[in-house]
């Protein structure tokens, strides 16, 4: 194979290489936005003696409601917080997997530079 041809092959490979670092960067930008993200959903009524207090809303039907919301809310914020991880870990999954591809690119690319440097034209 002539040098013609393992520049091409090199090309390609770069060409690869560049497109699958760009997918890491973007993937890491992700990653690292979605952990930042708070999945808590707070009370604004704070309790029970809130509602009491500001709303003179009082009784056994008011106490139990605002138990219920309480537990909704931190069931919601608990089955959001699962769905973060559970995307965090695709993500690096996905990361992880794409470091491999641009390594084993970067191995081939270094192996057809060094193969072009010592090819001699006839």
């Amino acid at each position: 194979m002539g040098k013609a041809e393992l520049q091409v092959q090199l090309n390609e490979l770069s060409s690869k290489f560049t497109t699958v670092t760009a997918n890491i960067s973007e993937l890491e930008s992700v990653k690292s936005s979605l952990s930042g993200v708070s999945t808590e959903i707070t009370y604004d009524l704070t309790d029970y003696d809130t509602i009491k207090t500001m709303y003179n809303l009082s009784g056994k039907p008011y106490e139990q409601e605002t138990t219920n919301e309480e537990k909704l809310l931190k069931d919601a914020s608990t089955k959001f917080e699962g769905h973060k991880t559970d995307i965090l870990s695709k993500l690096s999954a996905k990361i992880d997997e794409l470091k491999s591809e641009a390594a084993g690119l970067r191995f081939g690319m270094n192996a057809l530079s060094y193969e072009i440097a010592n090819t001699e034209e006839d």
